[in-house]
């Protein structure tokens, strides 16, 4: 259904090429990325509760996995603080969305939903603090979200 293109086979042949020595490389460095802070906070427990700060000799700053790079960073509080940013901003738009009664705002919560979702997504594969490409994106969202609360009517 999908027109054959040279930019669709390019996409088709990333997305099935599985057992490439590129695919092995890129595929480790996520888990390696969400793993590793877990196993040195197992070893120094003492920084499971507020992470080892900026602590750049130590760890990477082009971190693959947006979750393990902040609870090494900022350990289990600020990782559970991330995790309600995102789930938050989930359930309010999904919530504003069931109770929009123009197709506009309809449009516009499921639009910061699916912007919510995606950002909890690609949080596994990269580090979009430091996207700025995306990171606009998600901000945008989370402003929209709360100047829509701020400035709540009833009319839509």
């Amino acid at each position: 259904i999908i027109p054959k293109t040279a930019v669709n086979e390019q996409i088709e042949n990333r997305l099935c090429d599985t057992g490439t020595a590129s695919y092995e490389r890129s595929s480790h460095a996520r888990v390696r990325d969400f793993v590793t802070p877990f196993k040195r906070a197992w070893n120094k427990p003492g920084i499971i509760l507020l992470g080892m700060g900026p602590a750049k000799d130590v760890m990477r700053t082009d971190s693959h996995n947006e979750y393990g790079w902040l609870f090494q960073r900022y350990g289990l509080v600020g990782l559970i603080l991330y995790i309600m940013l995102i789930y938050k901003g989930l359930k309010y738009s999904l919530f504003k969305y069931g109770q929009a009664r123009s197709a506009e705002y309809q449009i516009l919560y499921l639009s910061i939903a699916c912007a919510m979702l995606n950002w909890a997504i690609f949080c596994m594969a990269e580090n979009i603090l430091k996207q700025i490409q995306l990171m606009p994106l998600n901000m945008i969202a989370l402003g929209l979200i709360g100047e829509l609360e701020m400035g709540s009517t009833n009319e839509h």
